[in-house]
């Protein structure tokens, strides 16, 4: 993890000495979800979690119409859990039903190489993609749970802590995974001639951060976010 944040302030900091960058900061919303599966279990798709994505960027020409632009992002990852089932066997009713969140902190660095447009009509459309690394920072996850066993109905509210240090068997209740995801990150938009820009973009989770090597654990984060921004330079 120094190595990354070491290649990282390299980056941005020859980002920032050549005469040409612009540098910008931007924020909006996002749609985030995670995916885990386990094998000989089904495993879970959540829900999407509606959350929040802030950070700061440069823009570098390095060809025409196109640049180099690199983020530095604070986004909340996660997803909303709502999953429900009943079963019927031997005369016994047993339903279970779980609502909750799981809110998962990264600090996120997309290295998107982007082409844009100009327009004579007030905005320059772009498109990019690059890869994209993230850091887990921390995290917390809550549900109630309602299980009903032949009309005996308990309610239970569980919260637990996540911590991305990698722990395969940890001796306590908290969720782990690994602390760093690889993936992939597209974005389009419009930059306004004020220098205002609105962009979208997907972020995918490419490497596998689900510690659980017995039961061959699958854990990848992805979002779609929206947001909008403004360029100083």
């Amino acid at each position: 993890m120094k190595k990354l944040i070491i290649l990282t302030g390299i980056i941005l900091s020859c980002t920032l000495a050549h005469s040409q960058l612009a540098y910008e900061m931007h924020g909006g919303a996002i749609l985030a979800n995670l995916s885990e599966h386990y094998d000989n279990q089904e495993g879970f798709n959540g829900k999407f979690r509606f959350s929040e994505r802030i950070g700061v960027g440069a823009q570098l020409p390095v060809a025409a119409g196109v640049s180099f632009r690199p983020e530095l992002n604070f986004v909340s990852k996660g997803v909303r859990i709502d999953e429900s089932y009943s079963l019927s066997m031997g005369g016994s009713n047993y339903s279970f039903t779980a609502k909750g969140l799981m809110k998962l902190s990264y600090l996120e660095l997309p290295l998107n190489l982007v082409y844009m447009q100009p327009s004579q009509k007030g905005a320059a459309f772009f498109i990019g993609a690059g890869p994209s690394v993230s850091i887990g920072l921390g995290g917390k996850a809550t549900a109630h749970v309602i299980e009903i066993a032949d009309g005996d109905r308990q309610e239970i509210n569980q919260t637990a802590n996540v911590k991305f240090d990698e722990k395969e068997n940890p001796n306590d209740d908290d969720q782990h995974y690994k602390a760093v995801e690889f993936g992939i990150n597209f974005l389009t938009g419009f930059q306004l001639h004020n220098k205002v820009f609105i962009a979208a973009n997907f972020n995918q989770g490419l490497t596998n951060i689900n510690v659980d090597k017995a039961d061959n654990g699958k854990t990848h984060t992805m979002y779609i976010g929206l947001s909008l921004g403004y360029f100083f330079k």
